[in-house]
């Protein structure tokens, strides 16, 4: 991803060769804001109404990496979609990564690679929003004492479909510790 902004229609084209996922961006909420020192993320929702962010960056990161940003944004994610034409792709890393370190073990079930799918590299990541907490996305600020800061008010929660009015806060006070 670069510094610049996306347009819907740059998007849509990064998420489908990525994903493999055809998708109409109907509006974005938060373009190319900070995440990390060098990760940038794009807060959007598609035409059924749904949220998601796309956030990628130069350097190596994992699913477990992405999902911290996520969180630290004030995101709840729903799920993570996997690379283009690798439906399991979480899962399989997990088990191969699992029997790497366990290979005498034979059966391996869900919880005993729920760890190793957090190792998985995942960049770019594209995550679906569940809810956004108290109304407000956060952006990455190596300045403010918490490391994140304000970036827009956007009321969220999967199944309603009320619009919301995006308030852009730029110079809002860091956020207190919860």
């Amino acid at each position: 991803m670069s510094d610049g902004l996306f347009s819907p229609s740059t998007l849509a084209k990064q998420v489908a060769g990525y994903f493999g996922v055809e998708m109409s961006i109907e509006r974005i909420i938060a373009n190319t804001i900070s995440v990390s020192r060098t990760a940038k993320a794009t807060v959007f929702t598609n035409a059924h109404k749904e949220l998601y962010v796309f956030i990628a960056g130069p350097t190596h990161l994992t699913y477990a990496d992405m999902r911290k940003m996520v969180l630290h944004m004030n995101l709840v994610p729903a799920d993570a979609l996997p690379p283009a034409g690798q439906s399991d792709y979480f899962e399989q890393y997990g088990e191969t990564r699992f029997q790497e370190v366990f290979p005498g073990r034979s059966s391996v079930s869900p919880a005993d690679i729920r760890y190793y799918k957090t190792l998985a590299p995942y960049n770019p990541a594209l995550w679906r929003i569940d809810e956004v907490r108290d109304g407000e996305i956060y952006e990455w600020d190596p300045d403010s004492s918490t490391s994140w800061r304000l970036a827009v008010k956007y009321f969220y929660q999967h199944g309603l479909t009320r619009d919301s009015v995006v308030i852009p806060h730029r110079n809002a006070a860091s956020r207190k510790n919860k």
